[in-house]
Parts: structure tokens; C-alpha cells; sequence
């Protein structure tokens, strides 16, 4: 079985399955967000609840979302006109932070 749609990380550039990474929208208003739904792992059928507006992915690794921030290429995948704010960048850090509390917590019950 397919994994399902494949997706590019904006920071390294990789191709994965899109429930292995983060997405980051930007709204109709014009301002970047996290899209709360990709900060949970998804379970296989299941599809996460998806915020409107353009978005971009980031793997869920610190250094390709520092890399993705750092080199503008987030900003530039969301057409932005100015940079990811600081928010926006702590929200993803915490929520990749999260994430991996949350896999070893699992593998550690599983493993």
C-alpha cells in the first residue's frame, strides 16, 4: 500500500510520506502559522485536520526546521513578505520537541 502523498522538507530538501512532517501555512491574512493538526502523529487511514492557506513542510528534526528558518527558505516556499517570525519558529521547535517526548514515551510502552 502507497504511504500517500509525498511531500518535500523545506529545510533539507528530502522526500517523505506527509504525515512524517510538519506543515507550516500561511493564512489568508498573510501570516505564517503552525498547522496544529501535523504537530500529532498520524495514525495510518486517518487524515490530520488541515488549516486553509498555502503551506510548506518541514521534517520533525530541529535542525532542518533551524536550516528551513535560517536560510529563508520556509519564507520563500509560503511566499511571504518578510521572515518566519519568532512565534512561529519557538511553536514548531516546541511542537517537534513534543513529538519526540511523544515517540519515545511509545517506544518505550511498545519496545
Amino acid at each position: 500500500m502507497a504511504p500517500g502523498p509525498i511531500r518535500s522538507c523545506a529545510g533539507c530538501r528530502r522526500r517523505r510520506p506527509q504525515a512524517e512532517l510538519i506543515r507550516i501555512v500561511r493564512c489568508p491574512d498573510g501570516t505564517a502559522s503552525v498547522d496544529s493538526g501535523t504537530l500529532e502523529a498520524v495514525t495510518p487511514g486517518r487524515r490530520a485536520a488541515r488549516v486553509a492557506g498555502r503551506g510548506a513542510y518541514v521534517c520533525r528534526d530541529e535542525h532542518c526546521a533551524d536550516k528551513a528558518t535560517r536560510s529563508g527558505a520556509l519564507s520563500r516556499a509560503l511566499r511571504l513578505e518578510g521572515s518566519i517570525t519568532r512565534e512561529v519558529v519557538a511553536q514548531l521547535k516546541h511542537g517537534i520537541a513534543a513529538g519526540a517526548a511523544t515517540s519515545k514515551s511509545e517506544d518505550e510502552r511498545y519496545g
